[in-house]
């Protein structure tokens, strides 16, 4: 497979008095044939160097930690992050993504040592135009193998965020993991306690939409086999410790196929995307639940809360915090298909910003159980719908009135917030209400 060099790139290289290389991701994705992404170069020049040969050159050199040797290089709409050839040491024990001592070197296998999986530490020779290997990475490629670049104990006893990275390679690419570095991985991978709660979720994300990495591998179920892998190695006991907790906590056959933990897993796999998260520890309140009182009653509700400090814990933001919580907490509403449509309006109303999400996680969560089609999710859809063709309100924004009606009617300011909350609630249940002149009729009497 070609490597594409950018224009750019080679007049970089021109400039350059010694060779310059694409390394890393790039040359990867070239070799295995899917879409490429940022450009990492390296060459034994350190970033210092690299500054005062292009000065006065279209080029410019940023630094970003001269300490370690990397810096960014831009001209044009070019940008590329720059590293000197090193060798690293890292801090045992510290989660630290930066290496505590460098050692910066000439010798390019000793750069590639330092790498995390041989594919990685492929190097191409820009201006000579050819593929340098010092590891055997482009071996790995063509056998569709990860291996780790080094002896699998350094690699992953260096950072252990390696694991994970290991796992959403190996799963996202469609690799097979070289025995010896996986044996190694699942012996480390306590070493994932020592690091950063962002960097975890970080990689943790990826991981959920494997799947979705590379369209053109078309690698069917890779977030599924990642969740597996993750099992396997014991990281999921470290990262998701309330979802490894269910493993082999029984279910009631008439509702599930699956134990808590099977049946998470199998929800999680039919979801989409942008449920997943919430998919993967919708049951999580299942096994507190049924310690406590011997039932799993209440657990949408419990669960929320413990995904919600799993999620804060991880660093994750508040908005996905709260989205994920949400819909762990309303999974279970009207399993039996008993609400009135008058209850399903306002559910609906109240949950507007989750309710798709919620018809989405609740249709997995089913398919998960007994494998069958929830007729209440349709029933809950079916009213939905009508709500978006018959001019329902879904919240005060929506309603004929605003704050000057509000002053005109002389509803005074205290009372205003609760006045329009009702007025929601009375167009949402009754057509009468849905016009102005009604809602205004609404207002002036409210006030007497």
């Amino acid at each position: 497979m070609e490597i594409f060099v950018p224009k750019k790139l080679k007049e970089l290289a021109r400039l350059f008095p010694a060779p310059l290389y694409i390394v890393g991701g790039y040359v990867r994705d070239s070799l295995l044939g899917v879409k490429t992404g940022d450009i990492d170069l390296a060459s034994p020049l350190t970033a210092e160097s690299a500054a005062e040969v292009l000065e006065n050159t279209d080029f410019k050199v940023l630094p970003v930690n001269l300490r370690v040797g990397t810096a960014v290089i831009t001209s044009d709409g070019f940008k590329a992050e720059y590293t000197c050839f090193r060798a690293d040491s890292y801090p045992e024990g510290s989660g630290a993504h930066t290496p505590s001592a460098v050692a910066f070197t000439d010798d390019i296998t000793t750069d590639a040592l330092r790498r995390d999986f041989k594919m990685n530490a492929v190097y191409f020779d820009i201006a000579a135009e050819k593929i340098i290997d010092p590891l055997g990475g482009v071996e790995d490629i063509e056998k569709k193998r990860i291996s780790a670049a080094d002896a699998p104990e350094r690699v992953f006893g260096a950072d252990g965020l390696r694991i994970l990275r290991l796992v959403r390679q190996a799963c996202e690419f469609g690799l097979i993991i070289e025995q010896d570095t996986l044996i190694a991985a699942k012996a480390l991978s306590s070493r994932l306690n020592d690091i950063a709660a962002e960097r975890v979720r970080q990689e943790l994300d990826r991981i959920l939409v494997a799947d979705t990495a590379h369209p053109e591998l078309q690698t069917k179920g890779a977030h599924i086999k990642s969740l597996r892998l993750l099992d396997e190695l014991g990281a999921l006991d470290i990262i998701l410790p309330e979802l490894a907790a269910m493993r082999n906590l029984a279910q009631k056959s008439k509702y599930h196929l699956y134990d808590a933990f099977e049946h998470s897993l199998k929800t999680f796999e039919l979801s989409p995307p942008r449920v997943r998260l919430a998919a993967l520890l919708h049951d999580i309140g299942k096994l507190p639940c049924q310690r406590r009182q011997g039932n799993m009653h209440g657990h949408d509700a419990v669960g929320a809360q413990m995904a919600r400090a799993r999620l804060q814990a991880l660093k994750y933001p508040k908005s996905v915090v709260e989205r994920t919580a949400g819909l762990i907490a309303m999974h279970m509403y009207d399993l039996r298909g008993e609400a009135r449509e008058s209850k399903i309006r306002l559910f609906i109303v109240k949950n507007r910003e989750l309710i798709e999400d919620f018809f989405l996680l609740q249709r997995a969560d089913c398919a998960a159980s007994l494998g069958e089609s929830p007729t209440h999710t349709e029933r809950i859809e079916g009213v939905y719908q009508e709500m978006l063709r018959d001019g329902t309100p879904f919240s005060v924004k929506d309603l004929y009135v605003d704050g000057r009606d509000l002053i005109e009617a002389g509803i005074p300011n205290k009372q205003r917030g609760a006045a329009l909350d009702e007025l929601l609630r009375l167009a949402v249940l009754n057509p009468d209400m849905r016009g102005r002149e009604a809602q205004l009729k609404f207002l002036r009497e409210r006030k007497n």
